[in-house]
């Protein structure tokens, strides 16, 4: 009977190497995952950031479409009203 147990302790430490691999293959996995988040977040934060840049020169792209708009109604009635005063003069 001494072999008999001889084999199921071999059996039984063979079992839990292999419980030791799979777990420290797992703690390195999860250590592994950790990091791939935080490299995630840190990508989400300059997803953000890059999306208020593109908003903010959307908004400054708008302005700047309205002032040259402006320009060019001031422009016209200047020169209309220059127009008029020059035909005013005799």
């Amino acid at each position: 009977m001494t072999i008999g147990n001889d084999d199921a302790h071999a059996k039984i430490d063979r079992l839990l190497g292999k419980v030791d691999a799979l777990m420290a293959s797992q703690t390195e996995q999860a250590r592994q995952l950790a990091a791939i988040g935080e490299r995630a977040a840190k990508m989400e934060e300059g997803i953000s950031a890059t999306k208020e840049i593109v908003q903010a020169w959307a908004a400054a792209k708008t302005s700047l479409q309205f002032v040259k708009w402006m320009a060019g109604i001031v422009a016209a009635i200047l020169g209309i009203w220059a127009a008029i005063k020059g035909m005013q003069k005799p």
